[in-house]
């Protein structure tokens, strides 16, 4: 498992790497898009339907994303340059790559953890970072899209 990955991992890595690197440069896009990113957030759903201590892991991963969702929703506006027609003009920023690389990494990184130490994927302390983490990723989807579409 750590050492070989499934194939399509390395293509799903290098489409987010694109993803995120557009995503740093001033660019134009339509709202499209924006309809469907929260969805990359559920990749996140299933490493938290994985843990132990089922009750602990969706309440941070829940509270995560919540909280994320409406601070990504509040910067977003800082990032909204203007709109034209049905398109969006859009600041370059690197919080999207950051988000992607979260989201890709971190079930990995769950995965590697449980089978080189698998006791500590059990333990409560990482249960509830893990879940927060990977909340906090897919809130910010959500958020951002949210203010995008409303634009």
């Amino acid at each position: 498992m750590i050492l070989e990955p499934p194939i399509w991992v390395w293509p799903l890595l290098a489409l987010l790497l694109y993803f995120g690197i557009k995503a740093s440069r001033v660019r134009t896009t339509t709202g499209n898009p924006y309809y469907f990113i929260p969805l990359l957030g559920m990749f996140s759903a299933y490493g938290i339907a994985k843990m132990e201590y089922q009750a602990i892991a969706w309440f941070c991963f829940i509270a995560g994303y919540i909280t994320t969702a409406i601070l990504a929703h509040a910067q977003q506006k800082n990032w909204i340059l203007g709109k034209s027609d049905n398109r969006i003009i859009l600041a370059g920023e690197w919080i999207s790559m950051t988000t992607f690389m979260i989201v890709f990494w971190s079930d990995y990184a769950r995965e590697a953890i449980s089978v080189v130490k698998p006791e500590l994927h059990s333990e409560p302390v990482f249960i509830i970072f893990f879940s927060a983490i990977a909340g906090s990723a897919a809130g910010s989807f959500l958020g951002r899209s949210i203010r995008i579409l409303r634009a």
